[in-house]
């Protein structure tokens, strides 16, 4: 659940990220774009992102990343 704003942030592996509920600005490498529930958003490893909720309601994502372990 994101009620501000995340700090601007990288990791190591990619992720996708999906809007459930809520409005967000999304922030990657040099592009922001709003984001609303059914977006999807995919962040490259290494890339410097940042979330920021832009509305008055709680804005809710869910995160898939690459395992951490594999088989």
């Amino acid at each position: 659940m994101l009620m501000a704003t995340r700090p601007l942030e990288r990791h190591a592996h990619e992720h996708e990220v999906f809007i459930l509920r809520g409005k967000a600005l999304i922030r990657g490498g040099e592009r922001e774009a709003i984001a609303t529930q059914g977006s999807v958003i995919f962040i490259s490893s290494n890339e410097k992102h940042q979330f920021k909720n832009i509305s008055k309601e709680s804005a809710e994502f869910l995160c898939i990343k690459e395992p951490l372990f594999t088989t």
